[in-house]
């Protein structure tokens, strides 16, 4: 991808993002609005929030959250590599079975830790559509504003596993 489209795309997928969120909320409002009786809450017993962004467990330290980001987006993007790289002779049908497959096996193993972001755009979509439709700026600071881990550490992730990648297999 070019330079110049950069900050497009970022756009593009937070806008995606968001109205995913939304829609999402649209569907399931009354299922939301019974649970919790129309009272948002980000964490604890009755928390919604955490249908839309991803929150720390509480049982994982900010630094096992960090990693475990960190890795997944890692993960992710050498999956990717590997299936969209030339000289892997990977016919070109099976590279998204193998992202998906990828994906899905992160989700499994990794998301637990805290919710398997890997894709900042993924967290901060819904997290600003959540603190705009009623659960307001907790979104931003539950968990000593943990909301900074699944939009950093994904984006550190991805440039250090891409660079390995490089310097490895390329």
């Amino acid at each position: 991808m070019r330079w110049s489209k950069v900050c497009g795309y970022i756009i593009a997928q937070l806008i995606g993002a968001f109205s995913g969120a939304a829609l999402v909320y649209l569907y399931f409002y009354p299922l939301i609005q019974a649970y919790d009786n129309g009272t948002r809450h980000v964490g604890g017993v009755r928390d919604t929030a955490g249908l839309y962004a991803t929150y720390q467990n509480p049982a994982i330290s900010t630094f096992s959250a960090f990693v475990g980001e960190f890795l997944a987006t890692g993960v992710l993007i050498v999956g990717i590599f590997t299936a969209t790289d030339k000289r892997n002779n990977i016919p070109s049908y099976c590279a998204p079975f193998i992202i998906g497959l990828t994906a899905i096996s992160i989700g499994i193993s990794l998301g637990s830790v805290s919710g398997g972001s890997v894709n900042p755009a993924r967290d901060m979509g819904p997290r600003i559509f959540t603190a705009i439709a009623g659960w307001g700026p907790s979104v931003f600071t539950a968990g000593n504003y943990y909301f900074w881990i699944p939009n950093i550490a994904p984006f550190l992730g991805a440039i250090f596993s891409g660079m390995l990648y490089e310097f490895f297999v390329c």
